[in-house]
C-alpha cells in the first residue's frame, strides 16, 4: 500500500520509498539491475528521472537522495542504452545492455567506469543478458552465448551453448541458464522443446544431461546452501517443477504448488487466496480447490483418481463462498462445506453472484436440485427455480450483468414465444429479449462488461481452418466490432479469458501476437489509449491523415489537437520506437512505415 516508483527498501519490518523513485515520461519507469558501488546504490533499466532528475537510465542513491552518473557513451545519434545487468569488476563498475541506431536496429553495449572516466569495452557480440565475477575473471552472457573477460580480452568460452539468459555462481562452478537445446536426454516427453541448464568448473563444462529443464531458465537465486531456478519450464528431468524448482545436494525439487496441478480460478475469500482447478492430492486422490494458509496451499475437496471434477468459483452469497465442483454447486463458510445442489443431464459452464443477491449458473442441464430448468437456473432464499420464458437448445457458455439484466451467450438456440434467438440474449427478470448479435464468425466464448458496454468474445473453432476470435461490443442499442486484436501463432490463436479492470480491456489465451505486437498469452486494451499506435486524435481510425496532422504539430513542437502544452497522452505516443527520446528520426521512419502499412 506504499506508493512507489519502481524501486522501494525493506527496513525488516516495513516499505518506503527511495525518493520520488523511477519514471519513464508519465509513468514508472524499468528497473533491471541493482548493485552497490562506491558506497552508494547504483541503479541500472530504462528511465528518464530519478528522483525527480532528468537521468538516462542509469542513477545513484547514497541513502538520502539521488544523484545522476553524468559521461555515459551514447550511441552515434545520441541515444542511451537500456541497461540490463551491472556488476563490480576489478574495483569499475561495468554496464551492458543495447541501444538502438537510426535504423532502428539493437546493437550490443558494454562499459567500464572507474567512478571518474567510462571507458566503452571491446564488445562486439549481442546484447548483454547478464553478467557475474567468477574467480579473478568478468563472465558475460549473451544471445551468442557465454564470453569472458581477462587479460586476453573478450573471448568467447570454448564449447558455450547458444543463447545464454543468466548466470550464477554457485557451490563452485559457474551456472548457466537459457534458451539452448541439449542431445533430449532427459526428455521425457514426445514433442518436448528442451532447454538446459548446464554449468562451468574448473576442469570445463559440465552439462546436467537428466537434470536438463523442458522449458526456457529465466534466472536463478542463490541461498546459503540452495539454488532456485525460475523460468518457463514444467520439468527438470523426471522431477515435475512447474516454473520453479531448488537445487540441494546434487538434486532438484519442486517448489510451489503441487506438480501436476490445473488453475482455472482463483478467488480472495476472508483474507485468503483460493485457487480452484485439479490439484494431486496424495492418498485423496486430487483436490478440486487450494487455500493458502500463510505458509503452505492446503488442498480441500478430494475426489478419487480418474475423476475430473474441476474447481471454480462463482462469487459470494450470504456471507459464504459459493463454487462450483463438476456438477455440483457448494458453499464454504470458512470451516465447512454445504451443497446447494447438483444439476442433471449436461455440464455447468459458468457461474456467478448477482448484484440483487442470487446465484446464477448456466451450460446445457435439464434439472438441478431435482428442480426442472433448461441451462440456465437461479438460487436465492427459497431455492432455486429457472429463469422462465424460453428453452435453450445447445450450450450457455457465458453470463454476466449488464444494466440490471441476465446475459446468456454460447452455442445455442433460444425459443421463446417472441421468436427464436442465437448468440446473445436478456432476461428482464420476466422474459427473455434478443440483442440482434452481429454477424461473427463462430459463436460466443465469453462475455464480461467493459466501461458501460457489453464485450462478447466470438470464436470460430471450424475444422480444417485457423482458430478465429473476434471481440464485439454493445451498448445497448448498438453492436460495433473492437479493431485491431489481431491474434496471432502457430498454428491457431485462442482467447481463454478476458475481464475490465482500471478502464482496460484485458485478455489472455493461446497466442503470441496482438495487433501486430507481439504479446506473448496477456495482452490489454484501452479505448483511451491504443497502446503504441499512432492514433493520436482517439477516433479509431488509424493512421489517417488527422494523425499526420497531429504527428506533424508535436514534430514541430506543438502539440495535438485539443491536447495542453506537455500532456503526455499524446506526444508520448510519438515515440515509436520506444528510445525514451521523442520525437526523433527514428519515430519518424515508424511513422512512414505504419502509415504505408508496416510494423514500426
Amino acid at each position: 500500500g506504499v506508493p512507489a516508483a519502481s524501486i522501494a527498501k525493506w527496513n525488516g519490518s516495513a516499505w518506503s520509498p527511495l525518493g520520488a523513485g523511477i519514471m519513464q515520461l508519465g509513468f514508472p519507469g524499468r528497473v533491471s539491475s541493482l548493485v552497490v558501488y562506491q558506497n552508494r546504490l547504483m541503479v541500472g533499466g530504462r528511465f528518464v528521472f530519478a528522483g525527480g532528475q532528468p537521468a538516462h537510465n542509469l542513477a545513484a542513491w547514497d541513502g538520502a537522495a539521488w544523484t545522476v552518473i553524468p559521461g555515459m557513451p551514447t550511441a552515434s545519434n545520441g541515444q542511451y542504452p537500456d541497461i540490463a545487468d551491472m556488476t563490480v569488476h576489478e574495483d569499475s563498475l561495468f554496464l551492458g545492455g543495447t541501444y538502438l541506431n537510426n535504423p532502428g536496429q539493437s546493437l550490443p553495449w558494454l562499459v567500464r567506469f572507474d567512478g571518474t572516466a567510462w571507458n566503452l569495452e571491446p564488445w562486439t557480440s549481442t546484447g548483454v543478458n547478464s553478467m557475474q565475477v567468477w574467480g579473478d575473471r568478468l563472465f558475460i552472457a549473451s544471445y551468442e552465448g557465454l564470453w569472458v573477460r581477462d587479460a586476453a580480452g573478450i573471448t568467447r568460452v570454448p564449447g558455450s551453448p547458444e543463447d545464454v539468459r543468466s548466470i550464477q555462481q554457485f557451490n563452485g562452478s559457474l551456472w548457466v541458464g537459457g534458451d539452448f537445446p541439449y542431445s533430449r536426454l532427459g526428455a521425457t516427453q514426445p514433442g518436448d522443446r528442451a532447454h538446459n541448464l548446464t554449468r562451468l568448473n574448473a576442469s570445463g563444462w559440465s552439462p546436467l544431461a537428466v537434470n536438463s529443464f523442458n522449458g526456457r531458465v529465466r534466472g536463478f537465486r542463490a541461498g546459503d546452501d540452495s539454488l532456485l531456478a525460475f523460468g518457463d519450464f514444467g520439468r527438470v528431468g523426471s522431477v515435475v517443477a512447474p516454473c520453479v524448482a531448488r537445487y540441494v545436494a546434487g538434486s532438484w525439487s519442486a517448489v510451489g504448488i503441487d506438480p501436476g496441478a490445473s488453475v482455472g480460478d482463483a478467488i480472495e475469500f476472508q483474507g485468503s487466496v483460493y485457487i480452484g482447478g485439479r490439484f494431486p492430492a496424495g492418498a485423496n486422490g486430487f483436490a478440486s480447490y487450494m487455500r493458502w494458509n500463510g505458509a503452505a496451499w492446503e488442498p480441500m475437496q478430494f475426489m478419487p483418481s480418474g475423476t475430473y471434477r474441476y474447481g471454480s468459483f462463482a462469487g459470494v452469497y450470504a456471507g459464504r463462498l459459493v463454487a462450483v465442483r463438476g456438477m455440483t454447486v457448494e458453499t464454504w463458510d470458512g470451516s465447512a462445506w454445504q451443497t446447494l445442489g447438483s444439476i442433471a443431464g449436461g455440464n455447468i459452464y459458468d457461474s456467478m453472484v448477482t448484484s440483487s443477491g442470487r446465484v446464477i449458473v448456466a451450460g446445457n442441464f435439464s434439472a438441478i436440485a431435482g428442480v426442472p430448468v433448461s441451462s440456465i437456473a437461479a438460487y436465492d432464499a427459497d431455492g432455486w427455480s429457472s429463469l422462465p420464458g424460453a428453452a435453450f437448445s445447445g450450450n450457455i457458455n457465458a453470463i454476466t450483468e449488464f444494466r440490471g439484466e441476465i446475459i446468456a451467450a454460447g452455442s445455442m438456440t433460444v425459443s421463446t414465444p417472441s421468436g427464436t434467438f442465437f448468440d446473445v440474449v436478456r432476461h428482464d427478470g420476466t422474459e427473455w429479449h434478443y440483442t440482434t448479435p452481429p454477424d461473427a464468425p463462430g459463436f460466443p466464448q465469453d462475455v464480461c462488461v467493459h466501461e458501460g458496454t457489453l464485450v462478447v468474445e466470438y470464436q470460430d473453432n471450424s475444422p480444417w481452418v485457423p482458430v478465429r476470435t473476434t471481440l464485439t461490443r454493445w451498448d445497448g442499442t448498438s453492436w460495433e466490432f473492437i479493431e485491431g486484436l489481431g491474434l496471432s501463432t502457430s498454428p491457431d490463436a485462442w482467447m481463454s479469458a478476458m475481464d475490465s479492470f482500471g478502464g482496460e480491456l484485458f485478455v489472455a489465451g493461446g497466442f503470441d501476437t496482438v495487433d501486430g505486437q507481439p504479446s506473448a498469452v496477456f495482452a490489454r486494451w484501452s479505448d483511451e489509449c491504443l497502446c503504441d499506435s499512432i492514433d493520436f486524435n482517439r477516433d479509431m481510425l488509424l493512421p489517417d491523415t488527422l494523425d499526420i496532422a497531429d504527428f506533424l504539430s508535436v514534430f514541430a513542437g506543438g502539440v495535438c489537437d485539443g491536447q495542453s502544452p506537455g500532456d503526455p497522452p499524446c506526444n508520448a505516443d510519438v515515440d515509436f520506437n520506444n528510445d525514451s527520446m521523442w520525437p526523433d528520426l527514428g519515430d519518424v521512419q515508424s511513422l512512414i512505415r505504419v502509415f504505408a502499412g508496416g510494423d514500426c
